[in-house]
């Protein structure tokens, strides 16, 4: 039994062996796979299993599955400030956009980026 692979187990390689569709101890919602199925079952699965290689190796997983949750206060409180900056730079004077594009140049960032740090920084309010 090198590496249990006749016992349909992927193996041999570091750890314990992993059966097939099965659940691996490391990772409860990864299995490993031989191959990737063809692009017409991934397809069929879309929604419900996640196939993908990682490392080189082709895997399965349940897919991912977004639940909301209400913010904290202070995720909230960000949110407010934030909303507020971009309704301020609807109205903005020309002249002060202008500002912020020459503080912009020769930087990764947008004039809108330095605007808005300058507002949830403490330069504005």
């Amino acid at each position: 039994m090198a590496g249990g692979l006749d016992r349909g187990l992927v193996g041999p390689g570091p750890g314990p062996p992993f059966p097939l569709g099965f659940f691996s101890c490391y990772n409860l919602l990864m299995a490993r796979l031989r191959v990737l199925p063809h692009q017409d079952i991934i397809d069929g699965f879309k929604g419900k299993i996640d196939f993908y290689i990682w490392k080189g190796i082709p895997c399965a997983r349940k897919w991912p599955v977004w639940r909301p949750r209400a913010p904290t206060p202070e995720e909230k409180a960000n949110q407010d400030d934030f909303t507020r900056i971009n309704q301020a730079a609807i109205g903005m004077p020309v002249e002060f956009i202008d500002a912020y594009r020459t503080l912009a140049q020769g930087t990764p960032f947008t004039w809108k980026d330095l605007m808005v740090r300058s507002f949830m920084r403490g330069l504005w309010r």
